[in-house]
């Protein structure tokens, strides 16, 4: 498995290795070696660099080509607390990147998939890209605790590029004192909005929420995990942040067993909203 680094760089990227290298002139050799159904795997951090794609694919070598993409997510200090407004349009900002990032792999190789994984605020970064892409080699989106307010997930939604993906969040009551401030003191759209970490709160077809914390969920979820290897073994310590970022690339690898169709019947009714499958529309501004 080959792993790339591919930096925000203004509005394009960068590798910084080979700085001063256009990026497909490292992307070409590496996806002309890949076998042809291989997707290729984008992997977003959060508001700290976690996770590491060494950790999310130890347990599997299925992967051809694995990029993580780094953006600015730095803590800025207001006396002894982080700036989470400040952080959550930084977010926004590195959208553009990511999205020329995926506009290039569509232009090398318009006929392969790509998968993108999220971390966090990463997932905001990745969503926000959603509106600027040219492809629609976009397959599935893995968001692991989730941070986007529903409603501002429900608008990027409305993309094109959005309607031929596959929506993966995966959420766990167990949150950070970061998702706790952004919650509270982030530029949440209205008092009853909630973050993804939460779950979303308009059901879809493309799209379900994966409960960690709902033991309804997690039943089924560990003897499905313990068919496909070693993290069933482990699914006991879920509030590990290694093992959720296990199950995310468990999504991603076992493609033919991880549809949404199959989950939501795997888990059924555990899914709160899991039948409510009618899209979801934003009304008009007049």
């Amino acid at each position: 498995m080959a792993v790339l680094q591919a930096t925000a760089c203004g509005s394009t990227v960068c590798n910084p290795l080979w700085p001063r290298r256009h990026m497909r002139s490292l992307l070409e050799p590496l996806i002309a070696e890949m076998p042809p159904k291989m997707p290729v795997v984008v992997y977003v951090h959060g508001h700290q660099a976690w996770p590491h794609p060494d950790l999310l694919v130890k347990a599997d070598r299925r992967f051809g080509l694995a990029i993580t993409f780094c953006w600015p997510a730095f803590d800025r200090v207001l006396g002894v607390l982080p700036d989470v407004n400040r952080q959550y349009w930084d977010a926004g900002n590195a959208a553009g990147s990511l999205a020329w990032l995926l506009n290039l792999l569509g232009e090398i190789a318009p006929d392969r998939a790509v998968d993108l994984m999220s971390h966090s605020l990463g997932a905001r970064v990745g969503l926000q890209a959603l509106k600027h892409l040219k492809y629609r080699n976009l397959s599935r989106f893995v968001c692991l605790a989730g941070v986007e307010f529903s409603a501002i997930t429900l608008l990027a939604l409305q993309s094109r590029a959005a309607r031929k993906i596959d929506f993966y969040n995966v959420t766990s009551k167990q949150t950070s004192a970061f998702h706790f401030m952004m919650h509270h003191f982030g530029p949440r759209p209205g008092v009853a909005d909630k973050l993804l970490t939460r779950g979303f709160a308009f059901p879809r077809k493309n799209w379900i929420d994966i409960r960690l914390e709902e033991p309804e969920v997690r039943r089924p979820l560990k003897e499905f995990c313990a068919a496909l290897g070693d993290l069933g073994q482990e699914f006991g310590k879920v509030r590990k942040p290694a093992l959720i970022s296990q199950l995310g690339s468990a999504l991603l690898q076992n493609r033919s067993v991880t549809k949404i169709s199959d989950l939501r019947e795997l888990l059924g009714p555990a899914i709160p909203g899991a039948l409510s499958l009618i899209p979801v529309r934003t009304p008009r501004m007049h």
